[in-house]
């Protein structure tokens, strides 16, 4: 075939698009490229892993693998040997043990451990008849008796025996007519009875591993095409389905026979659209067959019907499929799309139902709106929607027949619309239709015969609008129309045709407050309710006044923005507006406003407010869509990526239909929905770490390293106290919209409580002290439903060495052997003064003994005197070295009558308190000075108060030392003495 002929055919395939599109069969894809950091376009296998990981192998880019975010890419590097001969990867296929093994091109059958990440290639060597047979591999399986199998480009099929470490090898034998039909093998598959279905490049083979032999379906036995290049089994209804280079074919194992169906019949002469690269079966649908072809995109197959419906690359459709030719196709744990495509990327298609049905301009599709920029929409009674475009005028929509009808300004035609950029549409009570346009004033529609009647503002007539910039449109009880313009606020009969004007006098402060109006309210007293781009005015009618509401910075309650975009009264007659700075809510009573919370919602700028039938509040935003529950206060946000026709929404541009269903306009068409219908994603994510770091820097698996395995594999973390700062970085594995995911963590003791970071997907840690601490997180789906179980790591910052238990151990050892050493010293010492010790009282009883007897001498001389002390009518007194009364005798009570306590409770317990000479401490101190006995005389009472005169005698008793160590008083009782004396006088 000429090249001239070649180019031609791959012309004409990227023309299939338009000869077969169809609206009906419309799939949206999402493509993620070399511009989202896919390492090539070129991919030809996909696999989800056993944690929920992406990998993607491509042509020349290596292994890549995705966790919804960010691409990890695994390619050839001349200074990694561990990375050699990975580039060109045919098949991915993980095994039950989870490990990944690659079948490369050139680089033979690669062993990838994810847990270490750590590759092991197996080559072909000529000199090792049981290695791989040759470098070129194409396709790998697993059966169920876990045997790996490899099917290579040129050499045959190989049995890898993973226990001996042994390749064995089937090969085509031209002799051998039960030998392998064809040394190229595209496909291996398993059935039910553990036999083999064998893809190769002249016919598919079925091969017994009992009896090691291959039986051989050719296109001699109908066959659709020599070449099998995949292969899918039915189990449950043991069909086979081969896709062929020229269709797919239908064979029962039962009956021997194949039935072929081909996804483009009239195209026969082009084979490159029915060849067939990839079968799957949908996991929701058992009669669906999913089909990648070579060139003509890719194919969904009713087994029921045998139909196919196409999804192929269309140039004028972003969302289409991004190339015709399709590798490979996996379906994840979330029912989510990746298809492999031979130069666009990997394309991504959820199916799950959208939350908002989106209409817009389909420039293949004569029965679409005309023009994306919605600025205005509206219900008739018929159930008629009438949609005001920025450009292509008024859209009529009809839900039943599902058709557009456009209104547009003719040239050649003046009763048509006067501009075709409409700003606002409204329906009076007569189901009149009145357009306001930006620049061609007001058109009323006269639907009997489609012609527009014209008001626009004429120079001088003062009966005219006031402008023809007409914004806003709304009707009062008796059929007045109000119209909100560009320079202030008319006042409209429709039978008189005349404009009443009201505008902004800076000398009349009941005037209307600004003359630019945004949004018109009529509410259930008949009040009117103007927004503009200086605040909130209220018109009475009666009164015929304005009353102005306004920001004002010192007043929390008064309006949180003078630019009032929407104004709203739900059923409860509350009244809600719209500003450039959140939403508020009127207090009529008070008349004040309180304002919710501007961050939860999408965005600051209101643009829209309707109520749901559940008393929701939805809010159009410049930044998506909010719905508000007053109660609760509860807020969920909607944006683009949950099927919204874009972020940016137009003022004004919102309906609640007859039937509760909601209408939001913006940039890029506009979306209906019905609340109550908006279902959550329940697919619960998987939550892995995806990345370690110390002081910034990610941490590399390693003998060496801190991390022996992959940190998602990774239970446990050592770390000194040096590395005290650390960081974790994690992803959920849930890529319904991964942009949407949030996250919750914490480091168990340390923080106290969880902490929930949105959409933030790492946490840092800063001077963490030594202790036992586990890193836990939690992850939600782009919905908000949680994996509150998440995954954790345990962190162990250790010590410096002067704080670890050894050390406080051999603290504890030194301490005891000091007090050890101490005591025995201390011990032999007191032995030695105990000998000394000994020595001395030997010496010292000695003279004790001696002292005895010289005691024992005196005893008897002792035992006289007692016997003295208690019989003589004397008071005798022993004291101290100071004077205290130690001991009296008995002579002492007869003398004064009192027992020793009386006496020292009544006169105390010292003999110098006893005395009532007035010499007595001079006489005191001269025994004490002299050494000498002292006599005085003193007059006491007795303890029946009875007065006598006492001599006492005062000796001192001194030891060896001369020191006084005791006293001695005698007291005589010389009462009778004193009365002679004193008679002789």
């Amino acid at each position: 075939m000429t090249f001239f002929k070649k180019f031609i055919i791959i012309i004409c395939i990227i023309l299939i698009p338009q000869i077969i599109y169809s609206q009906k069969n419309k799939l949206e894809f999402e493509h993620i490229t070399i511009k989202e950091g896919l390492s090539q376009n070129t991919v030809y296998s996909i696999i989800q892993d056993n944690n929920g990981f992406m990998w993607f192998g491509t042509e020349t880019g290596g292994l890549n693998k995705y966790d919804g975010y960010c691409f990890k890419q695994y390619e050839y590097n001349h200074t990694d040997t561990n990375l050699t001969f990975i580039n060109n990867i045919s098949k991915i296929y993980q095994d039950r043990t989870g490990i990944i093994w690659l079948a490369t091109w050139g680089g033979g059958l690669i062993k990838f451990n994810p847990h270490t990440e750590k590759f092991t290639p197996y080559f072909h060597d000529k000199f090792n008849k049981h290695s791989l047979s040759t470098n070129n591999t194409q396709t790998i399986f697993e059966d169920s008796k876990r045997m790996l199998w490899v099917g290579t480009a040129d050499k045959g099929l190989d049995k890898f025996d993973r226990k001996k470490n042994i390749f064995i090898h089937y090969k085509n034998n031209p002799n051998d007519t039960n030998s392998l039909i064809n040394n190229r093998i595209w496909a291996i598959s398993e059935d039910a009875s553990g036999c083999l279905w064998i893809g190769t490049s002249r016919g598919l083979d079925k091969f017994n591993p009992a009896t090691n032999k291959f039986t051989h379906y050719l296109s001699n036995k109908n066959l659709s095409n020599n070449k099998v290049r995949t292969i899918y089994i039915d189990n449950k209804t043991e069909i086979i389905w081969a896709g062929t280079s020229y269709g797919l074919n239908k064979f029962n194992p039962k009956t021997n026979i194949f039935t072929n169906y081909l996804p483009y019949p009239n195209k026969k002469n082009y084979s490159y659209v029915n060849e067939i690269n990839v079968i799957i079966q949908d996991k929701k649908n058992n009669n669906i067959l999913w089909i990648g072809t070579h060139l003509g995109g890719l194919c969904k197959f009713n087994k029921q019907t045998h139909k196919f419906l196409k999804y192929v690359y269309d140039y004028k459709n972003p969302n289409s499929l991004s190339y015709n030719d399709v590798r490979d196709i996996c379906i994840d744990r979330s029912g989510i799309f990746w298809i492999a495509t031979r130069g666009g990327g990997i394309n991504k298609l959820d199916l799950k139902p959208t939350k908002f049905k989106h209409f817009k301009l389909d420039p293949n599709n004569p029965n679409s709106l005309n023009n994306n920029r919605i600025t205005s929409i509206i219900e008739d009674e018929n159930g008629i929607i009438w949609i005001g475009t920025n450009g292509g005028g008024v859209n009529k929509y009809n839900p039943k027949t599902r058709k557009f009808s456009y209104f547009k300004k003719e040239n050649n035609n003046p009763e048509s619309l006067t501009n075709n950029k409409i700003l606002s549409v409204f329906i009076d009570k007569y189901n009149a239709i009145w357009v306001g346009t930006n620049g061609g004033g007001l058109n009323k529609l006269d639907k009997k015969n489609n012609k527009f009647i014209h008001y626009i503002n004429i120079a001088n007539n003062i009966n005219s609008i006031a402008d023809n910039v007409v914004r806003v449109i709304c009707e009062d009880k008796t059929g007045i129309l109000w119209i909100g313009t560009e320079n202030g606020l008319d006042k409209f009969n429709p039978e008189k045709k005349i404009f009443k004007h009201y505008i902004n006098n800076p000398n009349n402060k009941n005037s209307i407050c600004n003359n630019r109006i945004f949004s018109l309210h009529i509410d259930k007293l008949g009040i009117i309710w103007i927004g503009t781009d200086d605040g909130l005015d209220k018109y009475n009618p009666t009164t015929d006044t304005f009353k102005h509401y306004k920001h004002n910075p010192k007043d929390k309650h008064s309006l949180s923005n003078n630019d009032v975009f929407s104004i709203f009264e739900d059923k409860q007659n509350n009244l809600w507006i719209g500003t450039a700075k959140g939403l508020n809510k009127f207090n009529k009573k008070t008349q004040t406003f309180n304002t919710f919370p501007n961050h939860s919602i999408s965005n600051y700028v209101i643009l829209g407010i309707l109520e749901d039938d559940d008393d929701n509040l939805w809010l159009s935003t410049i930044s998506g869509l909010s719905k508000f529950n007053p109660e609760t206060k509860e807020i969920r946000n909607y944006d683009v990526s949950d099927g919204l026709q874009s972020n940016e929404f137009y003022i004004g541009a919102n309906c609640k239909l007859s039937t509760g269903e909601l209408l939001f306009g913006g940039v890029n068409g506009f979306n209906s929905f019905f609340p109550d219908s908006i279902k959550n994603n329940p697919n619960i994510p998987a939550i892995v770490l995806t990345d370690f770091k110390i002081f910034n820097k990610s941490v590399k698996i390693g003998k060496n390293s801190l991390l022996k395995k992959s940190i998602s594999e990774t239970k446990q973390i050592t770390l000194s106290y040096k590395q005290s700062s650390f960081s974790f970085l994690f992803a959920a594995l849930e890529y319904t919209n991964p942009k949407k995911n949030q996250y919750a963590y914490m480091l168990e003791g340390f923080d106290k409580n969880w902490n929930y970071v949105g959409y933030k997907k790492f946490a840092n840690y800063t001077n963490i002290s030594p202790d036992e601490y586990t890193f836990k997180v939690k992850a939600s789906n782009n919905d908000g439903i949680w994996n509150n179980k998440g995954t954790s790591i345990k962190i162990i910052i250790e010590p410096p060495f002067w704080k670890t238990k050894w050390c406080y151990a051999l603290e504890i050892f030194t301490t005891l052997l000091f007090i050890y050493f101490f005591i025995y010293f201390r011990e032999k010492k007191l032995k030695h003064d105990k000998k000394i010790l000994e020595h001395k009282v030997k010496i010292r009883t000695i003279e004790l003994e001696q002292k005895n007897e010289e005691i024992l001498a005196q005893s008897e001389e002792l035992e006289k005197l007692s016997i003295v002390a208690r019989e003589t009518d004397n008071a005798i007194l022993i004291c101290g070295n100071k004077g205290e009364i130690e001991w009296v005798n008995e002579g002492f009570l007869r003398l004064y009558g009192y027992t020793i306590s009386e006496f020292f409770k009544e006169k105390g317990n010292n003999i110098t308190l006893t005395s009532s000479n007035p010499d007595f401490f001079k006489i005191f101190k001269r025994c004490i000075n002299q050494k000498v006995s002292v006599v005085y005389t003193s007059r006491k009472k007795t303890k029946y108060d009875r007065e006598i005169w006492v001599q006492t005698t005062l000796t001192p008793i001194l030891d060896k030392n001369n020191n006084i160590i005791k006293f001695v008083a005698i007291e005589a009782d010389i009462t009778k003495i004193k009365q002679v004396e004193n008679e002789l006088e």
